[in-house]
């Protein structure tokens, strides 16, 4: 009997460790769902995000051939023949805070010219008004013109080496595109 009973313990021995190896394994299954559960949602979201890079960069790519196609056919007329009031020294409105008497600077000339200012302008266009004001505000106001004028004549540089880059651009892309 002595045996026998050793062989129960064993039994039960066993039949405990066997419950604690389902309870490990059950255990482990949950943690393996729950991985794969997070990893399914992590993979949706990376889906998704893939799916709207894709729908940006295919809107772009055709953005993009359409301008090409475009710039193929023929190129934009501003790039031929920009319109006169893309360069400063056309424009028909006041740039200058005060009329010129006598600038050096040719490019200040050609901004005031057929201006009154916008110190003028807002005074009712007298001059006489312009010159009551104060010295140094008038020394204020010239300064601020030379610097503006040398702005706006870099503007007009810039624009047109922009007009010229965009204009070669699409001489290029006429020749690389099928039936160039």
């Amino acid at each position: 009997m002595a045996l026998s009973a050793d062989r129960a313990q064993e039994a039960r021995q066993a039949l405990a460790e066997g419950s604690r190896a389902e309870v490990d394994a059950a255990a482990d299954i949950a943690s393996a769902q729950r991985a794969t559960h997070a990893a399914a949602a992590e993979a949706q979201r990376l889906r998704s995000q893939a799916e709207q890079a894709l729908a940006d960069a295919g809107g772009w790519a055709a953005r993009h051939l359409e301008t090409a196609a475009q710039l193929c056919d023929r190129p934009p007329p501003e790039l031929t023949a920009p319109p006169a009031d893309w360069r400063s020294s056309e424009c028909s409105t006041p740039l200058l805070l005060l009329p010129l008497q006598g600038a050096d600077d040719a490019g200040v000339a050609a901004l005031a010219s057929r201006k009154h200012g916008i110190v003028a302008s807002a005074l009712g266009r007298q001059v006489s008004a312009v010159r009551q004001l104060p010295a140094a505000l008038l020394a204020q106001c010239r300064a601020l013109d030379g610097d503006g004028a040398a702005l706006l004549g870099q503007r007009d540089e810039l624009l047109t080496h922009a007009l010229t880059a965009l204009l070669q651009y699409s001489i290029v892309v006429k020749q690389l595109l099928p039936g160039g």
